[in-house]
C-alpha cells in the first residue's frame, strides 16, 4: 500500500467520523428537546391536578401494589404510612354501598381488551368517618397478549360539586312545594 492510498483511506474514515459526529450531535439535540417537552408536560400535569384538586395513582395488577401521590393520600384521608398500598387497601376506603359498582366497572374494563380507559364515581369513607365524593379516571396498560398489567390514572375530589348539586335539588323541591302552597291559597 502506498502512502497516497493509506492517506486516502484515512481521509474516508475521517469523513465518516465527521458524519457520525454530526449525527450524534443531532440525536443529542433531539433528546434534549424531548426531555424538555417531557418536563413541560409533567409540569402541566402537576398544575392541572393541583387546580382540579386531583391526585395520581398507579395500580400494578400482577403484584397487587397501589401507589398514590400525596394528593390521593389526602383525598382518601390517609398518610403514606397508614395506606396499605394494595387493591384491598383502596377497597377498604370506598363506601360499602359504592364498592360493588366501582369494582364491576373496573372489572368490565379489565376483562375487555377493547376498553382502555374508564371513569368511576364513588364515595370515600376516610378513617375519621368523613365522607368524600370522588371520581377516578383510569387507563389500562396491557401486554402484547392483552393481559392487563397496570391501571394508571387520576382521582378528583367531587365533594363540593356533589354538595352543590344536592343543595340545588333541595331548593328546587322547596320552591315547588312553595308554589304548590301558593296555588292552594288562591
Amino acid at each position: 500500500m502506498t502512502k497516497k492510498q493509506s492517506h486516502s483511506n484515512l481521509s474516508l474514515t475521517l469523513d465518516e467520523a465527521h458524519e457520525r459526529i454530526a449525527q450524534l450531535e443531532e440525536t443529542l439535540e433531539y433528546r434534549d428537546r424531548v426531555e424538555e417537552e417531557l418536563r413541560s408536560s409533567e409540569l402541566l400535569l402537576a398544575l392541572s391536578l393541583e387546580a382540579a384538586e386531583g391526585g395520581k395513582f398507579t395500580y400494578d395488577i400482577q403484584n397487587n401494589i397501589v401507589i398514590w401521590d400525596q394528593r390521593s393520600l389526602d383525598l382518601f384521608g390517609v398518610s403514606a404510612h397508614e395506606f396499605e398500598g394494595t387493591y384491598q387497601g383502596w377497597a377498604s376506603l370506598v363506601h360499602p354501598e359504592d364498592l360493588p359498582a366501582a369494582e364491576a366497572r373496573i372489572g368490565a374494563v379489565l376483562s375487555n381488551p377493547s376498553f382502555k380507559t374508564f371513569e368511576v364515581d364513588f364515595r370515600i369513607v376516610q378513617p375519621d368517618g368523613n365522607i368524600k365524593h370522588a371520581r377516578g379516571h383510569g387507563y389500562v396498560i396491557r401486554d402484547e397478549n392483552q393481559t392487563p398489567l397496570f391501571i394508571t390514572g387520576i382521582h378528583f375530589d367531587r365533594t363540593h360539586t356533589v354538595q352543590a348539586q344536592q343543595a340545588l335539588r333541595k331548593r328546587e323541591r322547596d320552591f315547588s312545594a312553595l308554589l304548590g302552597n301558593v296555588s292552594d291559597l288562591i
